[in-house]
């Protein structure tokens, strides 16, 4: 696999910038669309009185097998909202992604760039969910932009750990100390929240998210660390060896629920009991 080559010398990494309008702009986005929902629900409003209706509005936006069926909206939507904030492993949850975001996307955003920082959101977000589907987490409807957050360790990792050749060594150390940080907080957040509460981690969609980030911050490293401005090549490697194979992963899954209804099942379970019936000798049916 070709590489870029290094530069004559190791370089700092961009000194930070005043602002990162992309990451206030989706701490905003993120906050508002958990927050206005539930003050709904509060005062009754908006028909969200009940806590069924809460639910099911939250879930309007989830990412489930609908999207077999043209709801494509759903692989964007479902990591702008999440779990109606009913106990507090679900407010945690929120909070916890809120804080992770005002810490990292700064960081990133001064060093990648708006447009940069903003395509890496998009891409990892969508790449956790793509693996979320393929892989069946989905049901009955995974919610919130954990993927999305992976997907910044990710770029993190990929841009900085490879490269340390690349980068003045206090800088290096600086950001893999930042690197293990995150990553340690998330991997946390996992031991604490789900073996001891009600709350189910979207494992595909985490994984699926900080893959995809890896592979950008290993695509944008050339441009970003080397000679800025420059076209890498590696973005060939990385839709050869990741994209495509988890758009056929995903296309598989969709492709299933396309064979197994002719529209969305009723019921979240419904696909997984018809799937091990057409498993099953004479397709579950008597013999």
């Amino acid at each position: 696999m070709p590489l870029a080559a290094p530069p004559p010398a190791a370089r700092g990494l961009a000194a930070p910038g005043a602002g990162a309008p992309v990451s206030l702009l989706m701490l905003t986005v993120l906050l508002l669309l958990c927050a206005l929902p539930f003050a709904a629900h509060q005062l009754g409003l908006a028909g969200l009185g009940s806590e069924q209706a809460y639910r099911k509005a939250i879930l309007r936006w989830a990412l489930r097998p609908e999207v077999a069926f043209g709801e494509w909206w759903r692989l964007l939507s479902a990591g702008l909202v999440h779990a109606p904030l009913l106990s507090w492993p679900d407010s945690l949850h929120v909070g916890s992604n809120a804080l992770f975001l005002l810490l990292l996307g700064p960081l990133l955003e001064r060093q990648l760039g708006k447009a940069r920082f903003a395509v890496s959101v998009l891409l990892c977000l969508l790449g956790g969910n793509l693996l979320s589907l393929a892989w069946g987490d989905e049901l009955p409807g995974s919610l919130g932009a954990s993927g999305a957050l992976f997907g910044l360790i990710g770029v993190l990792a990929g841009l900085v750990l490879p490269h340390r050749g690349w980068i003045e060594a206090a800088e290096f150390r600086a950001y893999r100390g930042f690197f293990l940080l995150f990553l340690g907080l998330q991997l946390l957040s996992w031991f604490l929240l789900e073996p001891w509460t009600s709350v189910r981690l979207g494992h595909a969609g985490h994984l699926g998210g900080f893959l995809t980030g890896v592979g950008l911050g290993w695509a944008f490293a050339p441009s970003v660390l080397a000679r800025p401005g420059q076209r890498s090549r590696r973005w060939v490697w990385v839709a050869l060896f990741w994209g495509a194979p988890l758009l056929a992963f995903a296309g598989h899954r969709i492709w299933r629920y396309r064979q197994l209804f002719d529209a969305p099942p009723a019921h979240f379970d419904d696909y997984h009991r018809i799937e091990q019936a057409q498993r099953e000798p004479c397709g579950g049916r008597p013999c």
